[in-house]
């Protein structure tokens, strides 16, 4: 039976509607009030200004910095200061387009960005021949007891940031014209600020920005793709430096993340370890917004030349995301993902904790484990050669829920941009196998005055000094005791001689007087001397030596250190 309209609820008629309008509504546009507008007029001067500080930076041929006043060149802490920019519009602009601005010194940083005049007038609306004043009031923290504080300053793309944490920002197309320094992430440093009080020195972070090399090894046996990085060609290949912060700064403790490469004919394998108290990304699909949360990230530049160059990530549930990019950032991401599909890629995942779950037990950490097929890199046709190097970056963003901070780690510090191919660590293929070290031999503590033994001929222990007269052991002979009885206790002598000196010396003249006298005894008697060193009584008659001591040498215990 056919539904008819009219039998449909009212109600229900209604609720479509409003859907149906609700998809169709456009943006609604910002309505200005008269003072409102009135400001946007007067911030759009009719001549060029003469700044104090003159810059002339231009952004991507569309806008120019032509320069900024400062009201104050000396500030406390917690105080404000205002900085009054003069922007030129090149051309009509559109986007997502917004003014970046940091005000950082020694291991201390805050941001400014903005649209300009006060939030009114947008870069998107600015005309070609504009001049805006931009007219901003910064505050310093309380914090910065340091001596000084600079004021950098940008054009940054706010959508993409919002969209998918990618920091896109025009790029300086005059360097050689621009009257002040343009820094590595591309920032205009504008002024310097002194701070009344602050201290030279203070504040200081300790950072690392040393270049990234590691040699990447084969493994000794099949991985079993599982996401533990529990065979044994994993535990025997060293971990890579410590991920850092993008600029090179430390990480907490508990954001330390660790990473592995190996490699063999079919594969390149890349292993994470993320220790995470809130494992979370619920975005599904290939291709989906990964970096949005939690996520571990791969670039890859085998050419070394920042040209034809892969994005990967894996997401805490196993899904990925994979592009390719003919230059940096180029195209845009959308069109980049469906320009490579990794089919033949393998990444698994292994969570100690309840991913995507909130409320319950805190979680622990999560481990990756993705092979990378050799033949699904573009512009690669098998395994590189020993000794081949590629340009690679490894990253992890970590972006939970609620109020809790989350941060971006990299292995190699690259800035602002994880797409600087420039700063990427660069990853030598060797043929040598990943095997577990022999452990190291003990190390054996000396006593004080004991001298070990030593092989025949062997120089003394560097360090060590033998006692007087004192000898290492050596092997054994016995000695025989006078009219065949017991043999006297075994005592080490040097090869090729018949007795030991040293320690043993007392026993050897003891013996050697006691044999005198017994034979002084048996000539006496009429006995004929011994042979082959074994004396002979007298007949009938025994006649013994006097019992000789017995001495007992006992090794000293020597401790052992590991």
């Amino acid at each position: 039976m056919t539904r008819r309209w009219h039998n449909t609820p009212t109600w229900l008629l209604l609720a479509m509607l409003v859907i149906a309008l609700a998809g169709c509504r456009k943006p609604r546009k910002r309505i200005y009030t008269k003072e409102q507008q009135r400001q946007i007029q007067t911030a759009i001067l009719d001549a060029a200004p003469t700044p104090q500080i003159p810059i002339n930076a231009v952004f991507d041929q569309k806008i120019r910095l032509i320069g900024i006043d400062l009201n104050k060149r000396e500030v406390a802490a917690g105080t404000p200061f205002v900085v009054t920019w003069y922007w030129e519009s090149l051309v009509d602009m559109s986007g997502g387009w917004k003014v970046f601005v940091h005000f950082e010194g020694p291991g201390k940083r805050s941001t400014h960005d903005h649209d300009p005049v006060g939030e009114l007038y947008p870069i998107a609306r600015w005309k070609a021949g504009e001049i805006i004043k931009d007219v901003q009031k910064i505050s310093v923290n309380a914090d910065f007891n340091i001596a000084s504080a600079k004021l950098f300053a940008g054009i940054f793309d706010a959508a993409a940031w919002k969209d998918r944490q990618a920091n896109v920002r025009m790029k300086v197309v005059n360097p050689g014209e621009v009257k002040t320094r343009v820094d590595r992430d591309g920032r205009i440093e504008v002024a310097e600020i002194k701070i009344k009080g602050g201290k030279a020195g203070a504040g200081r972070s300790k950072t690392d920005k040393r270049p990234r090399r590691y040699t990447a090894l084969k493994p000794t046996e099949a991985l079993v793709l599982d996401g533990k990085l529990n065979e044994p060609s994993w535990s025997a290949a060293a971990y890579m430096r410590p991920f850092v912060t993008p600029s090179g700064g430390r990480l907490r403790s508990e954001q330390l993340t660790r990473a592995k490469v190996l490699w063999d004919e079919r594969y390149l394998y890349v292993g994470f370890s993320c220790p995470d108290k809130d494992i979370y990304n619920d975005q599904k699909g290939r291709d989906a917004t990964l970096w949005k949360q939690d996520v571990v990230e791969v670039y890859l530049d085998p050419g070394a030349d920042g040209k034809d160059y892969v994005e990967l990530q894996v997401s805490p549930t196993g899904e990925v995301f994979d592009a390719l990019f003919t230059s940096r950032r180029k195209p845009d991401w959308p069109t980049a993902a469906k320009a490579l599909t990794m089919s033949g890629l393998v990444a698994k995942v292994h969570a100690e904790g309840t991913v995507n779950e909130r409320g319950g037990d805190p979680d622990s950490s999560w481990q990756v484990e993705i092979a990378i097929p050799w033949t699904d890199v573009p512009g690669v046709s098998g395994p590189p050669k020993d000794g081949e190097s590629w340009r690679m970056n490894l990253y992890r963003i970590e972006l939970p829920r609620g109020k809790t901070p989350g941060f971006m780690g990299a292995w190699a510090p690259a800035g602002g941009d994880f797409h600087n191919v420039d700063a990427f660590g660069s990853v030598q293929f060797s043929k040598r196998e990943a095997k577990a070290r022999k452990p190291a031999p003990s190390k054996v503590r000396r006593a004080p005055g004991v001298v070990l033994p030593k092989r025949p001929g062997a120089a003394a222990p560097k360090g060590v000094q033998a006692q007087p007269g004192a000898k290492a052991k050596q092997p054994v002979q016995n000695v025989p005791t006078p009219g065949g009885a017991k043999a006297a206790p075994a005592v080490p002598v040097e090869p090729g001689k018949s007795g030991a000196p040293g320690a043993v010396l007392d026993l050897k003249r003891k013996a050697s007087m006691a044999t005198k006298a017994a034979t002084a005894k048996v000539k006496a008697a009429g006995a004929a001397m011994p042979s082959a060193g074994v004396l002979k009584p007298a007949p009938g008659k025994l006649v013994m030596p006097k019992k000789l001591p017995t001495i007992v040498t006992t090794p000293k215990t020597v401790p052992v250190t590991k």
